[in-house]
């Protein structure tokens, strides 16, 4: 911080009047001590400004990496749907015919009949998590609605490799028979 004095300040703070009060000549004064604390004080606040933003910067690496690592540290569940590809197919066996024949485009009794006949011509059967009868629904569901695996995973809820699995086998079968 500065201080300014006129000439005739200066000259009374020295003891002797060789300057006149009326000299336009100011004398700007100022203590080094002064100035070091004015430069401590903005080194400090630049240091706490660096603080700052680097805390920033970490926290905002930290969230990214929360973000998308939580995923894979706590995995959701993916198929928890109480009703399960045989549960559906259960249900739509027990239902309603006009139900079953949207879901699948065929009656009912073609259906068991189909599934019988490839059991014993075919050679189609259960397998360890999938049975027969839900193997054959999720072709016809393929064949009747155009789904994608996607939507017969989250259907039938299982997984994507076992639903092409079952395509693959139905689709290989009808190639070597026609």
């Amino acid at each position: 911080m500065s201080h300014l004095f006129s000439p005739c300040h200066v000259s009374a703070f020295f003891g002797h009047s060789a300057v006149s009060p009326s000299d336009p000549f100011i004398i700007m004064v100022s203590t080094t001590s002064q100035k070091a604390k004015a430069y401590k004080a903005s080194l400090f606040s630049k240091k706490q400004h660096k603080k700052r933003v680097a805390a920033l910067m970490a926290a905002t690496a930290a969230a990214v990496i929360t973000h998308h690592m939580a995923p894979s540290l706590f995995p959701t569940p993916m198929n928890t749907s109480t009703l399960t590809g045989m549960g559906w197919l259960r249900e739509l066996l027990a239902g309603h015919p006009v139900r079953f024949y949207d879901a699948l485009g065929m009656p009912k009794h073609v259906f068991r009949n189909l599934v019988h006949e490839l059991e014993l011509h075919a050679g189609l059967k259960h397998s360890r998590h999938i049975c027969a009868k839900e193997q054959v629904a999720i072709f016809l569901r393929i064949c009747k609605m155009g789904c994608t695996i996607c939507n017969l995973h989250e259907r039938f809820q299982r997984g994507p490799a076992t639903i092409s699995k079952c395509v693959h086998w139905h689709i290989l079968y009808l190639k070597d028979k026609y």
